[in-house]
This record gives structure tokens, sequence and C-alpha cells, in this order.
């Protein structure tokens, strides 16, 4: 009964990081086509005026940084990722960022997908978030 269980809660956890990686891929392909395209325009409004998102996923470096506060060593962590020194590759470096960010919204929308695809874009979920344009797009490249 106990390995029954077990292998049950190994398959179910599993399938949790599966459906993670695919809504990443599908939001990367909309974000850089699949990081073929990383110049991400310039934002002429809003908290992220005159910066752009970087990587594959798309990320604002404010987003980035607020990822990682409340870690422990969060000056070690950042430090880490952005020392060319201590480089792993840089899309290593995109999807662990991008991972972070997912398990976060994954647990403030308790797996909703389209919550959190629609607050990757945008931060925040608003009414009518369902029928965003973005939203459209990342499921429509989940299928």
């Amino acid at each position: 009964m106990l390995t029954l269980l077990l292998t049950f809660q190994l398959e179910q956890t599993n399938l949790l990081d599966y459906h993670k990686v695919k809504v990443l891929n599908a939001i990367e392909q909309v974000e850089s086509r699949n990081c073929q395209d990383l110049t991400h325009k310039v934002m002429k409004k809003g908290i992220h005026k005159g910066q752009a998102a970087i990587g594959c996923y798309g990320l604002m470096p404010k987003t980035i940084k607020t990822v990682y506060r409340g870690i422990a060593n969060e000056s070690e962590v950042l430090e880490s990722i952005t020392n060319s020194n201590a480089f792993k590759g840089i899309l290593d470096v995109d999807y662990a960022i991008a991972s972070r960010l997912y398990d976060k919204l994954d647990q403030r929308y308790q797996g909703n997908t389209k919550k959190i695809v629609y607050s990757w874009l945008n931060g925040s979920v608003k009414k009518g978030y369902q029928n965003h344009w973005y939203v459209k797009r990342v499921m429509n490249n989940l299928e």
C-alpha cells in the first residue's frame, strides 16, 4: 500500500513538472520564438519604463530581482547567475529564473495556468484575463 501511494505521488509530481515545462516552452515560443529572437522592445511607460525584457522568456529586470527577493542568500544567487566567471550558460540561467518565477506564480494562483500566463505578462490578474491575447497565444502553443 505504501509503495502504491509513493508511486502515485511520484507520478503526480512528474505530471506537474511536465506541465510546467510545457507552459514554459509555450511562453518561450511566444516571447522569443524559442530563443531565436531575443530583441525585446524597450518599455515606454509603467514600472518598467526604459527597460527591455531579456532572455528567452521575456523577463523584465525588476521581475528577475523580485523572483529572488526574500531568499536568505539572495545576493549570492544573483551574483552567481550574472557573474561571467561562473557563467553556466545563459540558457541555463534563463530557464532557472523562469522556472522559479513559474513556481511562485503556480503557488499564488493554485495551478491555474491561465492566471499564471496572464500574470507572466502583466504582473497581476485582472478580470477578463481568460480572453487576453497573450493568454490565448500561449495556450494555443500548449496544444
